[in-house]
């Protein structure tokens, strides 16, 4: 009887073990790389995705496809660690959820370039088409109007001017160049009302196209400015360094519980050992009187 309580007792302290060996558990070094190279790829996506909006602002980039694809292949990643994160430490779904409410920030305002930048596009495949027109119709003016001939050179040559200004701003991010542009537009706008019907007319065009670039450039300045402001880098760096840091703390934890456990199983083959040994010794018999 005393032998089987002894090894219930012995069972009991056994089961001690499996809160042990849980508390290993869940330490992963495969699963910290995974994550940290998931950050460093979409670090290495955001540098890209800028490198990509300035090339679509210069027209290098002829569709949209490498500012658009970005924006899914961010978001997959970080769907795609958030598991992880919650695993180690839950207060890591608040540096979770900044980088996702930046990289949101970013497909905003990448979407507005997108929108006012086919707007720009636009405009400029047509400016160099509409100052052409223009500069037809004045030279029509003149021959069929001899004293307005002077005045319908004088816009032509305005207009080449125009034209070469306009498509200066888009490889110049000079505020005076803009603003230059349109005092000289205004010198044209001002005397409209001398002009011929049809010429007229074909200023019209050519000033809205002109406008429109103008104005779009200003836009263009300011949304890339606000596309500078939005933290990507900055929350990626910070999730980075929260998750090694949480990390650390759990694999601190495992090397922890694991030496007790390995002390605990120690002293659990010592225990036995030493119940095996007092079981098999033989019991001394009584003296006969």
């Amino acid at each position: 009887m005393k032998t089987l309580l002894k090894f219930v007792v012995f069972a009991a302290l056994v089961a001690g073990l499996v809160p042990l060996y849980q508390e290993t558990r869940g330490v992963d070094t495969a699963q910290r790389d995974a994550v940290t190279g998931m950050l460093r790829d979409l670090k290495a996506l955001d540098t890209d995705w800028n490198v990509q909006v300035l090339r679509s602002k210069t027209g290098l980039n002829k569709h949209y496809d490498p500012v658009t694809q970005p924006e899914r292949v961010a978001l997959q990643l970080l769907d795609g660690i958030s598991p992880q994160l919650a695993a180690y430490d839950y207060r890591l779904k608040e540096q979770e959820q900044q980088l996702r409410d930046a990289l949101v920030a970013k497909i905003e305002v990448i979407d507005r370039f997108k929108a006012q930048n086919a707007v720009l596009r636009n405009s400029v495949r047509y400016v160099p088409l509409a100052t052409n027109e223009l500069k037809a119709k004045a030279r029509e003016a003149g021959d069929a109007i001899p004293a307005k001939r002077a005045e319908m050179t004088t816009l032509a040559g305005n207009a080449d001017l125009v034209l070469i200004d306009t498509l200066k701003l888009e490889t110049s991010r000079d505020a005076d160049s803009n603003r230059n542009l349109r005092q000289l537009v205004g010198t044209l706008v001002e005397r409209r009302g001398e002009y011929p019907q049809s010429v007229a007319e074909s200023f019209d065009t050519f000033l809205n196209h002109v406008i429109t670039i103008s104005t779009q450039k200003e836009r263009e300045e300011e949304l890339l400015e606000d596309l500078g402001k939005v933290p990507v880098i900055a929350r990626i760096e910070a999730l980075d360094r929260a998750f090694t840091a949480a990390f650390d703390r759990a694999y601190a934890r495992h090397e922890k519980y694991t030496l007790i456990m390995y002390g605990y199983a120690g002293f659990l083959l010592a225990l036995l050992a030493f119940m095996l040994g007092r079981s098999s010794r033989p019991e001394l018999q009584p003296a006969m009187a």
